[in-house]
């Protein structure tokens, strides 16, 4: 009853500890997101891809302009590579507003490329390889759209417009429309005057993921000031729950040590970069790359950890240390279901569609199973064994031929310690389903012998031998008195059978060995006191003949038997009612 009923709280725990989980990571979406954005890891992996190809395809004149393609990938490349007066190039410069001049060119592309980059990703798929441009998107046949940045009141579209070039031919340019509002978008996406005097003191640095100089000194400013404000948070919080609660220091070790510190690094972070203006590029891989998402799933696994600690400890207090082994296999299936749930939600964050991995999955998990048929049904005879516990690791029990002590019960075998100190592994399948005895599980030790003392032995002797081994017996202080039977059985061709029952008031063998021990040397001296022994198997053979008193017997026998079947008085197969 105990067992059960220890298994039955660890039952309704580990039901506690998964809805804890799932509603844990049910609000992790919101958690790891700054905003809602269109954009995806895949968007970013595809675009990526897209010019890499068209760049691997053949060598590109840095100045070809001959189509809305060509020109954005080569304006692209000349910012990658900071030179702005190339990439100023690129815009047209006609007919500009008032307060705007051709010198202003690279000042005004090195902001407008700051600007597209914090809120759109180029996707080359999307652009014409036409000399034409699109002729089917409802704009004239001189305009392509780029792309549209939002601003709080309305949508500014960003074109790329057909000019004449040298020569003649025609080329494709930032349309002088959109460079007119290149000022407006500054005002309102652009960084204010002191970011402004960083980026002039600061050297230029390679490009990553679109971000300037500035921000990437911040970043690693964030990552080397992070990590320390994350041991001493994580410290704080284990002194503070071991202060307030010191009968489980292991358990608060076990949460508050690196799960919560990758946890709080991850998201100081993470807060951090939302105080300046990063990139699309950069934000969407800080957003929904993996890294949070890691952190989330060390947070959760040291929670897991945490309760399978506080919980062997409180069990441990309470001399309960066979329920032990029953939450190491829930705790390692909570931790597969966060990493798996993670996992999916990281996927399908990043723009891929979980709906045909599922079903892959679903499909791939059948030939899984049937590959892992034998794992499967040692996990399978864990739970059984766990969930019934016919036995628990200090048990002594027999299992076929092997006797022993149980060990552990592991995910695919029960191990068990034999008499010789050699370990037996026995599958959980076969263990589960094979008879199992166990000898630690009962309550009391049975004393049943059969004595055989010699033939020759009187009846008196015998009378005698049975009042002194009940009194023996119901006199013993390790004997339960209700329990003892000590009858003469039968006789047999060598011996008077003498039997003996009773129950042994231990549940140590070895204790019940010594009772055993005492039980039997006082039975000997009863025996012997007796003038009786036991019985040495003997046969006995007589080769003397029938003297003449037996003969004259013999023959007044035979004519008395004749007289009755004459007079039909024999007396077989029923009594006469006379008779």
């Amino acid at each position: 009853m105990q067992g059960r009923y220890t298994t039955l709280v660890l039952e309704r725990k580990m039901r506690k500890l998964f809805t804890s989980i799932t509603l844990i990571i049910a609000a992790i979406p919101g958690s790891i997101s700054y905003a809602q954005q269109e954009a995806t890891v895949r968007d970013v992996l595809d675009a990526d891809a897209q010019e890499a190809i068209i760049l691997n395809s053949g060598q590109l004149d840095p100045m070809d302009m001959s189509t809305p393609l060509k020109s954005l990938i080569n304006l692209g490349r000349a910012g990658d590579e900071n030179d702005m007066v190339r990439a100023a190039e690129f815009l047209d410069l006609r007919y500009l507003p008032d307060g705007l001049s051709v010198e202003d060119g690279p000042e005004l592309i090195r902001k407008l490329r700051f600007v597209w980059t914090r809120n759109n990703i180029l996707d080359p798929g999307t652009l014409s390889d036409s000399a034409e441009g699109h002729r089917d998107d409802d704009l004239p046949s001189y305009r392509d759209l780029m792309g549209t940045i939002h601003m709080p009141d309305e949508a500014v579209p960003i074109y790329l417009q057909r000019v004449p070039g040298e020569g003649g031919a025609s080329i494709w340019k930032i349309s002088n429309a959109t460079v007119a509002e290149i000022p407006e978008l500054w005002d309102e996406y652009g960084y204010g005057p002191w970011t402004q005097k960083l980026v002039e003191i600061l050297p230029d640095l390679p490009p990553v993921l679109d971000l300037e100089n500035w921000q990437i000194v911040y970043i690693l400013l964030i990552l080397l000031v992070s990590w320390p404000i994350a041991l001493l948070i994580a410290w704080s919080l284990c002194s503070a729950a071991t202060r307030i609660n010191g009968k489980y220091p292991l358990a608060w070790i076990k949460l508050f040590g690196w799960p919560t510190k990758v946890f709080i690094f991850f998201y100081v972070v993470r807060m951090s970069l939302t105080e300046i203006s990063l990139p699309l590029r950069a934000r969407v891989v800080f957003e929904h790359g993996i890294g949070m998402y890691a952190a989330w799933a060390c947070l959760l696994i040291g929670t897991i950890d945490f309760f399978v600690a506080f919980q062997a400890r409180k069990l441990r207090m309470a001399n309960r240390e066979h329920a032990i082994p029953l939450i190491r296999p829930f705790g390692l299936i909570a931790k597969c279901l966060v990493v798996i749930v993670l996992l999916l939600m990281w996927a399908e964050n990043a723009g891929y569609d979980m709906t045909t991995v599922i079903a892959g999955l679903g499909v791939g998990s059948v030939a899984i199973a049937l590959a892992a048929k034998n794992t499967v049904e040692n996990l399978i005879g864990a739970i059984t064994i766990y969930i019934a516990r016919p036995i628990s690791p200090g048990d002594f029990c027999r299992f076929g031929t092997v006797l022993g002590t149980v060990e552990e019960v592991g995910l695919r075998a029960t191990l068990i310690r034999t008499r010789d100190q050699s370990v037996v592994y026995i599958p959980n399948a076969i263990f589960a389903a094979d008879e199992v005895e166990n000898y630690s599980a009962r309550e009391r030790f049975r004393y049943f012998r059969e004595f055989h003392i010699r033939l020759d032995t009187s009846a008196d002797q015998v009378r005698y031998v049975l009042v002194e081994l009940r009194r023996l017996f119901q006199a013993h202080p390790r004997v339960y008195e209700d329990t003892v039977s000590i009858r003469f059985d039968e006789v047999t061709e060598d011996a008077i059978n003498l039997r003996t029952d009773a129950q042994i008031m231990t549940t140590d063998f070895q204790e019940y060995l010594a009772i055993v021990e005492d039980l039997n040397l006082q039975i000997l001296d009863t025996l012997g006191s007796s003038g009786t022994w036991f019985s040495m198997p003997t046969r006995t053979v007589r080769t003397e003949s029938a003297d003449d008193q037996d003969r004259d017997r013999a023959e007044e026998i035979q004519k008395l038997v004749s007289e009755w079947t004459r007079e039909d008085r024999l007396m077989f197969p029923d009594y006469s009612q006379e008779d």
